[in-house]
C-alpha cells in the first residue's frame, strides 16, 4: 500500500538530486494507477519530478513536464518486468483517454532493440493541444522520431523490434532498400 495511492508512494516520484521535492500531479497519478492495476505487476518509476537544477544536470528540456511547479510535476518515466514499448503504447491508446505525451525509449543491443522505459505526461493544456508540437515519439539510442499527436503504436502494428530497427535504419539513411 502506497502513501499516495494504492500502489505508489511519494518517495518514488521525488527529485533524484536529494532535494526531496516533487509530487506527481493527481492526473498523472491516476493514469499510472490505472496502468498498474490493469497490468497486475509493479511499475518502477525511473524518473519522476525534477527540480530546475537537476533537470538541467540531466539535460532535460526547459519545457519538460518532469520539472516541478508548485510542488507538482506532470511526467514520469517507468518500466516493469514485461515491458515491451509498442505494446505499452498500444495499451495507453486503447485503454485511456490520455492526450498527453507518450514516448517509448529503446537502446540497440546485441539482440536488437531493447525497451528501456516509457515516458508518460499529462503536460500543460497548451502543449497537449498544440497543433505542431509532437506528443508521441520513439527514441532509439537518443535519436528521436516524432510521430505527431496520436496513434504511436498503430503506426507500427504487427511490427517486430527487428522490423522497427530496419525501418529506422532506412529512414536514417544507414542502409538502402
Amino acid at each position: 500500500m502506497g502513501d499516495l495511492s494504492q500502489h505508489f508512494s511519494r518517495h518514488e516520484f521525488l527529485c533524484r538530486c536529494g532535494c526531496r521535492r516533487g509530487l506527481p500531479h493527481p492526473d498523472l497519478l491516476r493514469l499510472l494507477e490505472l496502468r498498474r492495476t490493469d497490468l497486475g505487476l509493479p511499475i518502477n518509476i525511473s524518473s519522476g519530478g525534477r527540480c530546475d537544477a537537476h533537470n538541467a544536470a540531466v539535460g532535460g528540456s526547459v519545457l519538460s513536464a518532469h520539472r516541478i511547479h508548485q510542488e507538482h510535476h506532470q511526467a514520469a518515466d517507468y518500466r516493469h518486468g514485461d515491458l515491451e514499448g509498442l505494446e505499452e503504447a498500444r495499451w495507453w491508446e486503447e485503454h485511456t483517454d490520455h492526450s498527453g505525451g507518450l514516448g517509448v525509449y529503446y537502446n540497440v543491443g546485441p539482440g536488437g532493440l531493447v525497451t528501456v522505459f516509457i515516458h508518460i505526461d499529462t503536460g500543460a493544456y497548451w502543449r497537449r493541444h498544440h497543433p505542431v508540437l509532437p506528443r508521441r515519439w520513439i527514441s532509439v539510442n537518443g535519436t528521436f522520431y516524432w510521430l505527431g499527436q496520436k496513434n504511436l503504436a498503430n503506426r507500427f502494428i504487427n511490427v517486430s523490434h527487428r522490423d522497427l530497427a530496419l525501418r529506422i535504419k532506412v529512414k536514417e539513411g544507414l542502409i538502402n532498400v
